[in-house]
């Protein structure tokens, strides 16, 4: 196997990322995606007596389970139900995954519930995808199938983007009322502001 280097991250700095983020945050002229609005923070802020602010930076941190995703399955002859092995975050998900993907009802896939070795996430309602693979090779084999990953197949999906907050609280000149509350944080995939 040959690997390209033509993935949008390579090359990319972490730590230039982080003050690229900050920077974005810091930037209140720029308008983001409101979370939630109540009045309006920004014409607020410059009229107040007492201001804090505060910034705070997350890196890149992947959250390791102790063992590799790993699943197996069995699906009948037919195709319409399957027995699955799997330890998961989410049961009802990795039920529903299965029936979806042979197209079968719910009822028809049966889960033999397993202890895991750390899920953080990653074994959690959107992250099903080795699941999904064990059931469909087990249908095309004919008999059981045990997908066991590498670990370096956990990682793209499990690893919390780096971010940067930068926030601002407001008092009124007696201090006994907040007048004003704007947070910004900013992302690779997205910039919010509230």
């Amino acid at each position: 196997m040959s690997w390209s280097k033509g993935g949008k991250a390579w090359g990319f700095d972490s730590d230039k990322g982080l003050d690229t983020f900050l920077a974005a945050a810091r930037d209140s002229t720029v308008n983001g995606s409101d979370w939630f609005k109540t009045g309006d923070a920004r014409a607020e802020l410059p009229k107040s007596a007492t201001a804090m602010e505060a910034e705070y930076l997350c890196d890149y941190a992947y959250h390791a389970q102790m063992e590799p995703l790993n699943a197996v399955a069995s699906v009948s002859a037919a195709g319409d139900s399957a027995e699955i092995w799997v330890g998961t975050q989410s049961q009802s998900n990795a039920q529903e995954a299965t029936a979806k993907a042979l197209g079968i009802t719910r009822d028809k896939v049966k889960l033999h519930d397993l202890l895991l070795g750390g899920g953080f996430g990653r074994r959690g309602p959107r992250d099903m995808d080795f699941l999904i693979d064990a059931v469909l090779l087990a249908k095309e084999a004919g008999r059981p199938v045990k997908v066991m990953c590498r670990r370096t197949a956990s990682k793209p999906a499990s690893t919390p983007p780096a971010n940067s907050w930068r926030g601002t609280i407001a008092w009124s000149a007696t201090g006994s009322r907040r007048t004003s509350i704007r947070c910004a944080t900013s992302a690779p995939a997205r910039r919010t502001s509230s």
